[in-house]
């Protein structure tokens, strides 16, 4: 059960990144640059207080260096990469599993 819907996250997730892909791109043609929406952008039109939520925890926990170098960074990135590389990473996992020991070479 666990397995199905993670695999249903992951597929919504595959079409969600693959219409930003798609939207990203037809931007980047009109404007003759590449322009994509980073992921702190999609964060803070979800939820702005959430967002501010996670910086002030944060900080507030002595971790400001996980926020500054490591997370602004992943907050800059192209949000439908991102969502693309959450997609792979959740259908990869819900992936059923051979049970046989050694490789099948057929």
């Amino acid at each position: 059960m666990l397995r199905a819907i993670i695999r249903f996250i992951g597929f919504w997730l595959l079409a969600a990144a693959t219409i930003g892909i798609v939207a990203d791109g037809a931007r980047s043609i009109a404007a003759a640059e590449i322009l994509f929406i980073p992921a702190g952008d999609i964060w803070a039109w979800v939820s702005a207080p959430s967002l501010e939520t996670a910086r002030e925890t944060l900080q507030r926990n002595g971790l400001s260096l996980l926020w500054e170098p490591v997370l602004v960074t992943i907050l800059k990135a192209p949000a439908s990469l991102l969502g693309l590389g959450l997609a792979v990473l959740l259908l990869w996992a819900a992936q059923r599993r051979s049970h046989r020991d050694g490789l099948d070479l057929r």
